[in-house]
């Protein structure tokens, strides 16, 4: 981790210091514990947009490709936006 860190530019030491410092963890248990009782959180990776949570299981990982990720992302936050979409399930893996 501290290596992908350094990688983008941001200062890995005092990072990883910060998460490993107790009171760093107990406020992401916290954080944790909320989004588990108020969205009903069960996996990740979980959208949570306003009142709304979705949890999300794409095909495919961006591997690096900053554009696929961001579009991504925007296509599953639009969709969460749309309020007549309910439930979306495919009834087959499409590959």
């Amino acid at each position: 981790m501290a290596d992908i860190l350094s990688t983008v530019g941001l200062d890995d030491d005092s990072i990883m210091t910060a998460a490993g410092d107790p009171a760093t963890l107990a406020r992401y248990r916290t954080i944790h514990e909320t989004a588990a009782n108020k969205h009903r959180v069960f996996g990740v990776p979980t959208f949570i947009v306003g009142e709304a949570a979705v949890f999300v299981r794409l095909q495919h990982r961006p591997n690096g490709d900053v554009n696929d990720a961001i579009s991504s992302i925007e296509r599953v936050v639009e969709l969460m936006a749309w309020s007549d979409l309910n439930e979306f399930k495919w009834t087959s893996v499409r590959r």
